[in-house]
C-alpha cells in the first residue's frame, strides 16, 4: 500500500475520531449513517450494536470506514489503470513490423491505389504511437512530420504529415536548416530562444533523415520542456535506423506521397 493510501486512511480514522468526540451533539446523524453501512456488510463485529459502548461503537465503525475506503480505493485506482491504458499507445515492434510488410507487398503486387494509401498510412500511424510511447508524450504534445523528395525529384522535399501540425511554418524552417548542415541526425532542446524563429509553438525538436539527399526524413515537433534525453533519443535513433532505408525504395516513397 502507498504512502498516499495509508496517509488518507489514517487521515478518515481521525476524522471519525472526531465525530465520535462529538457524538452528543450529533448522535443521530452518526448513528444514522453507521446504521446504513452496516446494511452492506455482514461481519458482526463491525455493524451496528444499539447496546455497545462508545469506544467499542468507534472502532466498529472505523473498521467498517476501512472496509468501505479500500473498496472505493479499489475501484477508482481500477478506472484510473483503465484509462492510463487507453489513453497509451499500444503499438509493439512485431507490429509495426506487419504493417510495414503489408505495406510493401501492396507497392510490390500493384494493388489498386486506396488499398495501398490504406496500409502506407497504417504503417506510418503505427510508427507515430511507438514514438509517443519512446518519448511519452499524448497526441497533442507532439507533432510528427514525415518529409521526402517532390515528385520530380529536383532536390527539394515535400512535407506530409497524418495530422495537421500546430506550426508546420516552424518545423519546416528546421527542417530547412538541418538540410543545410553535414550529418542525419539533429536536435534542439530550447527551440524557444532560436534568434532565427518566430513565435515557435513548440519547445524542442528532433530529426533523422537519410545520408546523401532527401529520401525519407521525419520530425517532431514537441510541446513540452524536458523530454529529450539520452536514453529516449538512443531510443528513437535504434528505432528509425532501419526506417530511413525505406527511402531508398522509391515505388514505397512514391505510394507515401500519393497516400497524403
Amino acid at each position: 500500500m502507498s504512502k498516499k493510501v495509508v496517509t488518507w486512511v489514517f487521515g478518515f480514522l481521525l476524522i471519525n475520531l472526531l465525530l465520535f468526540f462529538i457524538n452528543a451533539f450529533n448522535k443521530d446523524i452518526i448513528e444514522l449513517v453507521h446504521k446504513g453501512m452496516s446494511t452492506y456488510v455482514t461481519i458482526p463485529t463491525l455493524i451496528y450494536e444499539e447496546n455497545s459502548g462508545v469506544i467499542e461503537r468507534f472502532f466498529r465503525f472505523a473498521g467498517l470506514l476501512i472496509i468501505y475506503i479500500v473498496f472505493l480505493l479499489g475501484i477508482v485506482l481500477s478506472i484510473t489503470s483503465l484509462l492510463r491504458k487507453e489513453g497509451q499507445p499500444t503499438s509493439t515492434y512485431e507490429d509495426i513490423e506487419e504493417h510495414l510488410v503489408e505495406a510493401l507487398l501492396s507497392v510490390e503486387n500493384g494493388e489498386v491505389e486506396h488499398v495501398i494509401n490504406a496500409k502506407v498510412i497504417s504503417y506510418l500511424t503505427a510508427m507515430e504511437t511507438e514514438i509517443r510511447r519512446i518519448f511519452n508524450l499524448k497526441r497533442k504534445k507532439l507533432d510528427v512530420i514525415w518529409y521526402l523528395p517532390k515528385e520530380n525529384d529536383d532536390g527539394d522535399y515535400e512535407l506530409f504529415y497524418l495530422k495537421p501540425a500546430k506550426d508546420i511554418n516552424s518545423l519546416g524552417a528546421l527542417i530547412d536548416r538541418t538540410l543545410e548542415e553535414e550529418g542525419i541526425r539533429f536536435k534542439d532542446k530550447s527551440t524557444k530562444d532560436r534568434y532565427d524563429l518566430d513565435d515557435c509553438r513548440f519547445n524542442q525538436f528532433i530529426t533523422v533523415r537519410n545520408y546523401g539527399k532527401v529520401r525519407f526524413g521525419v520530425a517532431l515537433g514537441i510541446y513540452e520542456d524536458n523530454i529529450l534525453n539520452d536514453f529516449n533519443e538512443q531510443e528513437f535513433i535504434k528505432f528509425t535506423t532501419n526506417m530511413l532505408l525505406l527511402g531508398y525504395n522509391k515505388e514505397f516513397v512514391e505510394a507515401i506521397r500519393k497516400a497524403h
